[in-house]
């Protein structure tokens, strides 16, 4: 019986404090959005899976200040410490299906040009991506990241090689500085 208890009260403890860390996270990002403040979110996780698990409860959020917000936070805690994103890839990728905010969908993909890929996320990821890529009316920043880890993916992929090549030689001419760049190294990678 005092074991459960024990199990008990060591329970709402780390609910108490979960609770805590998640009330210090909404407080900053309730501040505004700065460099300066997404510094002090990086530093405030630290390497704490504990708190990442707080800041990611804002990073899936409903309210869309509170997604946009964090998200440039867990893109850099995400390229810098795979660790502590790692058991939100899958909910990452389900999230680009319908992102509350581009600046969600950006960081995403940001994290995932400098992570290994886990193999059962690749399809769906570069489904994806095709789709941002392909269609021009999407932010420059999410087309040039989706090339990225398109290349990436194909790496492992030969038959999506031709693939790529082919959208990238279509893309191109119409291209940002940024998109061309891209473009180029796939390319130069895959065009033989």
């Amino acid at each position: 019986m005092l074991y459960k208890l024990s199990l008990d009260v060591k329970g709402n403890l780390d609910y108490l404090w979960a609770m805590k860390e998640r009330e210090h996270i909404r407080e900053i990002l309730e501040k505004g959005h700065s460099k300066a403040l997404r510094n002090e979110l990086i530093t405030y996780v630290g390497n704490s899976a504990k708190k990442m698990k707080a800041l990611m409860h804002f990073f899936f959020h409903d309210n869309l200040q509170y997604c946009q917000r964090s998200s440039w936070s867990v893109g850099v805690i995400g390229v810098e410490n795979h660790k502590l994103v790692a058991p939100y890839l899958e909910q990452m990728v389900k999230t680009l299906d319908n992102p509350k905010h581009d600046a969600v969908a950006r960081n995403i993909l940001r994290i995932f040009e400098d992570i290994d890929l886990p193999e059962d996320l690749e399809g769906h990821l570069c489904d994806k991506c095709f789709d941002y890529v392909e269609n021009p009316k999407h932010a420059i920043a999410l087309r040039a990241f989706g090339l990225t880890v398109l290349q990436k993916i194909a790496r492992s992929y030969p038959e999506l090689q031709s693939e790529l090549v082919a959208l990238v030689k279509e893309i191109m001419p119409m291209g940002s500085a940024a998109i061309k760049v891209r473009c180029r190294r796939v390319l130069k990678e895959f065009d033989n």
